[in-house]
């Protein structure tokens, strides 16, 4: 099975490359989504503990499913029409000043008010917010208010990359005062990022600060560079949140703890054991709760406190409460193994007429970052369906920033215009 999640692999990216030859085209970009997740088995092969109690019958059986699953929505994606836009890397479109002033000035201030959130949350202490800030991910005080129903505290946890993609795109874009101020925000904003121990915003920064730098750069030597340095980053930064953000940073010896190392994610390992777990057992989820909560998740606990929720005795034996098995291990959770098949197709469908929507941002080169994190957005969602919702603010709140940006550029541009036409002679109007 693994040279069979090999081919799979190297011929569902080859496909999509051929028909259309550009990294950022949704269906590429869907298909490396699905490749992304068989990644971790490609690697690691059945090195898991997932699967050390399995028959290995029913693990290959659940994996051809999942293939099966995963080819089957990628033949129907292909045959949704999808019209290449031509993206122009060379005529970058830049920010003008007052609009730099603008990011400048909120990105300081997600990340002024995160700070902010954090020193109340402790009681005024400086200090204690410092030793809270290295611990492991879940135990701040911060983390628990969330957990509890804080509906501000979540968002801006969710929004907070954003003030690190526009610090990065600062830092390429201006010079004086604005680049320097930026450098600092972005070091601060990657430095809470890191401790806060997901790797997901981490590697999304770095890939868009690539990507932006990619369309401004234009020696060959500094383009190697940026590459080189952003790849060295994400395996550095990604190595150090896996060793140590279940300990904290604070009672672990780098020197001898820390290595390089290739750890993408158990969903899919976890989807497996969920489709035995259906196999075994009579239990199953149900479907309008799971959905129900999905759609109910943006209405704040504070406006309905008795707002559904699921907890570790709705999920039973099919996965931990704070882990992700894919869409297919869900829906097999909720439909079984055979009925899993259609609902977990659909999801897939869904995601990428999500994806194939936010296509249309790449028309623009200001709009291309805020396209990747649609895709970071699908690629959360087909991790977990829940993230439909839960994952939502980051790109919605992205798309409100680049909406307010092009017509404050567009009102500009008719002002212009019709103040040129108001001066013109009598005999050019």
């Amino acid at each position: 099975m693994w040279l069979v999640h090999v081919i799979f692999v190297v011929s569902a990216l080859s496909v999509a490359w051929v028909r259309f030859r550009q990294l950022l085209h949704p269906v590429f970009v869907f298909t490396t989504i699905l490749c992304v997740m068989l990644s971790d088995f490609i690697i690691r092969g059945y090195d898991d503990y997932n699967l050390e109690n399995l028959w290995p019958d029913v693990i290959v059986e659940a994996q051809t499913t999942i293939l099966f699953i995963f080819a089957a929505t990628l033949c129907i994606i292909h045959l949704i029409p999808t019209q290449k836009i031509n993206i122009n890397t060379t005529a970058a479109e830049r920010l003008s000043k007052n609009q730099a002033y603008i990011f400048l000035a909120g990105a300081v201030f997600i990340v002024g008010f995160e700070l902010f959130k954090r020193y109340i949350s402790v009681n005024g202490s400086f200090s204690e917010m410092i030793v809270q800030s290295l611990q492991p991910r879940g135990e701040r005080n911060w983390d628990q208010a969330a957990f509890n129903g804080n509906a501000l505290f979540s968002l801006l946890t969710s929004l907070f990359p954003l003030a690190s993609i526009v610090f990065s795109l600062l830092i390429l874009e201006r010079r004086g005062i604005v680049r320097f101020i930026s450098i600092i925000g972005f070091l601060l904003a990657m430095s809470v990022l890191i401790t806060n121990g997901s790797r997901t915003p981490v590697v999304i920064t770095l890939f868009i600060f690539w990507m932006l730098g990619m369309l401004r750069l234009k020696s060959r030597s500094g383009r190697i560079a940026l590459t080189a340095a952003s790849i060295a980053g994400v395996a550095i930064l990604t190595s150090a949140i896996l060793l140590f953000r279940s300990t904290g940073f604070l009672e672990v010896s780098i020197s001898d703890n820390y290595e390089v190392t290739y750890h993408q994610d158990d969903s899919y390992y976890r989807a497996i054991y969920a489709y035995d777990v259906a196999t075994t057992s009579n239990y199953n989820w149900d479907a309008a709760t799971h959905f129900g909560v999905i759609l109910t998740n943006p209405i704040p606990r504070a406006i309905w406190p008795n707002k559904p929720y699921l907890d570790s005795y709705f999920f039973g034996n099919y996965k931990l409460d704070y882990v992700t098995t894919l869409h297919v291990g869900e829906m097999v959770a909720i439909y079984g193994p055979v009925g899993m098949i259609i609902p977990s197709i659909l999801c897939g469908i869904f995601v990428f007429m999500v994806l194939r929507w936010s296509y249309r941002y790449c028309n623009f080169s200001m709009g291309i970052p805020i396209y990747l994190i649609w895709a970071l957005y699908c690629y959360m969602s087909i991790r977990s369906t829940l993230n439909i919702t839960y994952f939502i603010y980051l790109p919605l709140g992205a798309s409100l920033v680049f909406q307010l940006q092009r017509r404050r550029r567009k009102k500009k541009e008719l002002k212009a215009f019709w103040h040129s036409t108001a001066l013109a002679p009598a005999n050019q109007k």
